[in-house]
């Protein structure tokens, strides 16, 4: 499987008259991605990561990332204050890559995910609340045949109607492994 996830740029000001970007906002890696990280890698999933903001990946350094590295499976974290970029992550994939399985993370899913995945129709799903166990889940099940949908903690839209389905629970912190 190739599989990345991404901190996409962040969008407080309009640089170069195409992107909304200002990435020197960031001096640390966006924790909630290593997390991610260390739970795909240790249950045998490769990941590459690209946090934008961190490591100063400018939207349109990112476009030629995913052009070139045409990953499978594209995972964004999406904020309020990223939303324009991840739409536009979101769109060029859509165009350029249209077999690649997207999907989306991040407080803004958690608390508006109805909205979010209607208004992107090419995003299958959004992970719910914290994801470390759902997204291992989910490439376990599709690494075993298994429909997607199955996934505990996972948002979509099937017939014009959002499906939540159950969380996979209450999830203790304190219990995770260190971030990558």
């Amino acid at each position: 499987m190739n599989i990345c996830l991404i901190n996409p740029p962040t969008t407080y000001k309009l640089v170069y008259g195409e992107e909304w970007s200002d990435n020197s906002l960031c001096n640390s890696s966006y924790l909630g991605l290593r997390y991610l990280e260390e739970a795909l890698l240790r249950n045998g999933f490769e990941v590459n990561i690209y946090d934008c903001p961190y490591r100063q990946i400018e939207l349109k350094d990112l476009k030629k990332i995913l052009l070139k590295e045409k990953y499978d499976y594209v995972g964004l974290s999406c904020f309020y204050y990223n939303l324009v970029n991840v739409e536009r992550i979101i769109t060029y994939l859509e165009i350029l890559l249209p077999n690649c399985f997207v999907f989306l993370g991040g407080y803004a899913v958690t608390l508006d995910s109805g909205n979010i995945l209607i208004s992107n129709s090419f995003v299958k799903l959004g992970f719910i609340a914290e994801s470390e166990n759902s997204m291992v889940e989910l490439f376990e099940n599709i690494k075993n045949g298994i429909d997607w949908r199955k996934t505990k903690g996972i948002a979509y839209i099937d017939d014009g109607q959002v499906i939540m389905t159950d969380y996979v629970g209450e999830m203790d912190l304190d219990k995770l492994h260190f971030p990558k």
